[in-house]
């Protein structure tokens, strides 16, 4: 079981990448952001490569998407929890 982040959804997502091995990561140890856009259903790569800069807020569904194809939780995101919490007090 990974432990939850508390970092934002960029480096958290990073770090799992990095993690994860050989397929998103290139021999000079940088995430491959094309190759792992292409294998999430759904997300451009442009909308990966904006939110993962912090252009953009992560939305509900591409932590689910990144964490489905990581196979981890989407709570391992601190963001997904945050908007579980808000959605809880609302």
């Amino acid at each position: 079981m990974v432990e939850p982040s508390d970092k934002p959804f960029g480096d958290a997502l990073r770090e799992l990448l990095l993690a994860d091995g050989d397929i998103y990561v290139s021999a000079g140890g940088n995430v491959k952001w094309a190759t792992f856009a292409h294998v999430l259903h759904g997300v451009s790569y442009d909308i990966l490569r904006r939110t993962v800069r912090g252009e953009r807020p992560p939305s509900v569904e591409l932590m689910e998407e990144c964490a489905r194809v990581l196979q981890v939780w989407p709570t391992y995101f601190a963001e997904y929890r945050a908007i579980g919490f808000a959605r809880r007090a609302a």
